[in-house]
């Protein structure tokens, strides 16, 4: 309805008046869609739906739309930091000989980002994620580990073991 053709004009106009490239790799729809309360309050109290006596007031709204501006690019520079930060990672090991499995797993890793998988990589995660043995998935990460694709987590041993990506660069000497 309205909402959606409001999110894509204001991404088309935001384009337009930029006259930039740099629109293009942030998007108010997404912010607005996620603030769809606030959207709608937004509106209501700028529209005079609540307030009669003083309907064309739009401070509220400008506060916001800049509010929700400024959450569309924290969300761009928050991706452009995650598509750097995989491209350095696969740029250092662009010489490893990885196998699929092991591709697999790392890329999964990386798109879901460290904060965000759980409990941090183990064999038994290894073993779900690559469809693989355990005695597979204990070659590849002993591989990876040697590589320097991944660390163990300080303080795990045993079936316990954790491992995370290692974001520290691979010297190339």
């Amino acid at each position: 309805g309205n909402g959606r053709i409001t999110r894509a004009l204001t991404d088309r106009v935001l384009s337009k008046l930029e006259q930039s490239t740099f629109s293009k790799i942030y998007t108010m729809s997404k912010s607005i869609y996620e603030d769809r309360k606030g959207y709608y309050e937004a509106l209501d109290k700028t529209t005079g739906r609540f307030q009669k006596d003083d309907p064309l007031d739009i401070t509220y709204w400008m506060e916001w739309f800049f509010k929700t501006l400024h959450h569309a690019l924290l969300d761009a520079q928050k991706q452009l930091n995650y598509i750097v930060e995989k491209t350095k990672f696969w740029d250092a090991h662009r010489v490893d000989e990885l196998n699929s499995r092991q591709i697999k797993v790392l890329n999964r890793l990386l798109d879901i980002g460290s904060e965000n998988f759980k409990g941090d990589l183990t064999k038994a995660k290894y073993v779900k994620i690559a469809s693989t043995a355990e005695t597979n998935a204990s070659r590849d990460i002993a591989d990876l580990l040697a590589k320097g694709c991944i660390k163990k987590v300080e303080g795990t041993t045993g079936r316990g073991t954790r491992y995370t990506i290692n974001h520290k660069r691979k010297s190339l000497v």
